[in-house]
């Protein structure tokens, strides 16, 4: 993940990215600040665990389900 702040033009990467993010939506999301204080390399090792098990973590898979017949044909081509 990438993120790039229009005010100062600064680019923020990996798990620095997702806590700009976090800083950024607010709400209860800011509960995930404090995050900041573990050093980077750790955090991003916890960044790519996610990233690449994220199918996995969140239960979906990796591919689409193909439509049965009777759903096939209310799709608009």
């Amino acid at each position: 993940m990438v993120i790039l702040r229009e005010e100062d033009g600064k680019t923020f990467f990996r798990s620095d990215a997702a806590i700009e993010l976090a800083r950024a939506l607010g709400g209860w999301w800011r509960l995930l600040l404090p995050i900041a204080l573990i050093p980077r390399f750790i955090r991003d090792m916890g960044y790519k665990w996610i990233a690449n098990n994220r199918y996995w973590i969140s239960k979906r898979a990796d591919f689409c389900i193909l439509p049965d017949p009777e759903m096939e044909e209310r799709i608009l081509e």
